[in-house]
């Protein structure tokens, strides 16, 4: 059974799900924990708020570290991002002299702080960046599952970890894949295509393909294909 919720057609299951954990009143944090305590229930999965009063005191000594040795820090990620982009990867955080890998809470916000207004007396919390040592402080991990950009941080944040000297996880890439509706791999079939020349362009569609192909003329499934294929990844 499915149903319209926000004009998207979703299963009545999944519609129940959201509507009792976003609800008036609910932080968003919250529901969001809510929503996948639901979903992944019974699997051993465990949730944990960065806002906790224990969390933010474990993870204490290596924000104090990272203010100590805050020149250093920037120094390293400056570096390694000049290299990254000297290699031709994509810099995934901008980073200039004024970085430092921490904020500061001032009231209900969370705002960066410059060189000049790093302490030991601040509120802190770590940015993108130093956040990974933060967490491997807390939770030791084993390996780390992510997608492209989750991988393209660490790429950068690893000069973190260098530099507070802790071993960075091992990396693994999650599950890639894409999802062909079965009137979309009809075209495909029909066309003598496949999925990869899908991605090589419209013009290299029909390149020493059938004579049915070639009056086809370049045109509709390639686009089709193109514009409804869904690429999806799994569960962050």
């Amino acid at each position: 059974m499915f149903v319209e919720l926000a004009g998207i057609r979703i299963s009545a299951a999944s519609a129940e799900i959201l509507e009792c954990s976003y609800k008036p009143g609910v932080s968003p944090a919250d529901a969001f924990a809510r929503m996948l305590a639901r979903l992944f229930e019974d699997t051993g999965l465990i949730l944990a708020n960065p806002l906790d009063a224990e969390l933010r005191k474990l993870a204490l000594p290596t924000l104090l570290q990272a203010v100590r040795q805050n020149s250093q820090i920037r120094s390293a990620v400056i570096a390694r991002s000049r290299a990254l982009a000297e290699a031709g990867y994509h810099e995934q955080v901008k980073v200039d002299e004024n970085f430092t890998g921490v904020f500061a809470y001032r009231g209900r916000s969370r705002q960066p702080l410059r060189p000049e207004e790093v302490s030991e007396d601040a509120s802190l919390s770590p940015n993108v960046l130093l956040r990974p040592a933060v967490q491997d402080t807390i939770f030791p991990t084993a390996a780390y599952v992510g997608g492209p950009a989750e991988i393209a941080y660490l790429g950068q944040a690893g000069a973190v970890y260098e530099t507070l000297r802790k071993p960075p996880p091992p990396v693994f890439p999650r599950i890639s894949a894409t999802i062909l509706e079965a009137r979309i791999t009809r075209a495909l079939k029909k066309y003598e295509l496949d999925l990869s020349d899908v991605f090589r362009g419209r013009d290299s569609c029909c390149e020493g393909r059938s004579p049915a192909c070639k009056e086809w003329n370049h045109s509709t499934a390639c686009a089709t294909a193109s514009r409804r294929s869904w690429n999806r990844s799994g569960p962050r």
